[in-house]
């Protein structure tokens, strides 16, 4: 007969720590992970907004306007209409800026209000170009905004 303190291996009971351990490791670093994430689109999104700023002041250097007018800044909407931010990625990429989306880094359309010389605004009026963010809302503590240009006098 064998010895019953001879045997070799472990325990139910310690089998079941360590994979109780192991599960609380995997639940720290997911959740780390999650958060690596979120911070990284944030600062994609604010990258991109001073590119696109960028390429808009240069094309206003070329064409003494910013692009096309458009306004997808609805707050009726979530998220924004696209087709006004579209056509001004087009006119940036027509003029040699190329690589810029039409979408932030959660998918949705940029919110472009163009109060530039070729709108009816008044003069101080701003224009800007706004991601909602991860919350996919308008006017949210989330939503991550540049302001490209300030219209200095009417009729421009």
């Amino acid at each position: 007969m064998s010895n019953i303190k001879n045997r070799h291996g472990f325990t139910i009971v310690e089998l079941l720590i360590v994979i109780v351990v192991i599960g609380i490791l995997a639940a720290i670093t997911i959740v780390a992970f999650n958060g690596v994430q979120g911070r990284a689109k944030i600062n994609q999104a604010s990258s991109e907004l001073a590119n696109i700023k960028k390429a808009m002041l240069a094309y206003k250097v070329n064409r003494s306007e910013l692009p096309p007018t458009g306004d997808s800044w609805n707050y009726g909407s979530n998220p924004p209409t696209c087709a006004p931010i579209e056509s001004m990625v087009a006119a940036l990429a027509a003029e040699g800026f190329t690589g810029i989306s039409a979408t932030d880094p959660w998918g949705n359309c940029w919110g472009y209000d163009d109060n530039d010389c070729n709108t009816g605004s008044a003069a101080g009026s701003a224009t800007f170009i706004e991601s909602i963010g991860p919350d996919g809302l308008n006017g949210g503590p989330d939503d991550i905004s540049v302001r490209v240009s300030l219209k200095e006098s009417d009729g421009c």
